[in-house]
This record gives structure tokens, sequence and C-alpha cells, in this order.
């Protein structure tokens, strides 16, 4: 599993974001503060494998951001997702297409 905080509500507080580890079907969730679940969500469609975790503000919005790394086995993707509607806000190969080593992010 890997785990990440940052504030993507804007409301304070920092929430948590985890993204599964291996064999974890490439799942991010993120919890507020209670740990009650706020989002769940498929990191990258047709890959179900590892999904590596950050925060920035990305947008300069003054919320986080989601920042998503796909694991080995997969294409060395990084999508940065809106922290409040996980709407894509950027995405792009860390590597050439063809390294399939993972990608960190955090």
């Amino acid at each position: 599993m890997y785990v990440a905080a940052g504030n993507l509500d804007g409301l304070g507080g920092d929430e948590i974001i985890t993204g599964a580890g291996g064999g974890g079907g490439g799942h991010v969730r993120s919890f507020d503060g209670t740990g009650t679940p706020v989002a769940n969500i498929m990191a990258f469609d047709g890959f179900a494998g590892e999904a590596r975790v950050a925060t920035t503000d990305r947008d300069g919005d003054g919320r986080d951001d989601l920042v998503v790394g796909a694991g080995p086995g997969g294409q060395p993707a990084v999508r940065i997702l809106s922290g409040l509607s996980l709407s894509p806000l950027d995405g792009f190969f860390a590597y050439g297409a063809a390294f399939g080593g993972g990608v960190f992010v955090g």
C-alpha cells in the first residue's frame, strides 16, 4: 500500500490517500480525518497493478490535487487529478512508453 496526505477539499485538515500495492487492483481511495471514505477510483483504465500516490496543488486553487503513478507492469504513466472533483488535470509518461518498471511520485 502507498499512502499520502493532502488537503483535497480545501476545508482544512488533510485527507488520507491510499494507493493499492501489488495485487491491489489499481484502486486509489481517500478518507477524511475521521477515517470515513470520501473517494474510491481506479487509477488507470485497464491496469490493475500498483497505484503510487502523492499530492500537490497543480492548478493553484489552494487545494491539493492527487498525483498517481502506475507501478511495475504498466506504462510509466502519471496522472494528476483534481483533489475535489477527481477530474483529470494533467497526464504524461515519465519515461518512454515501453518502460515497465513503474513510477514513484511521492
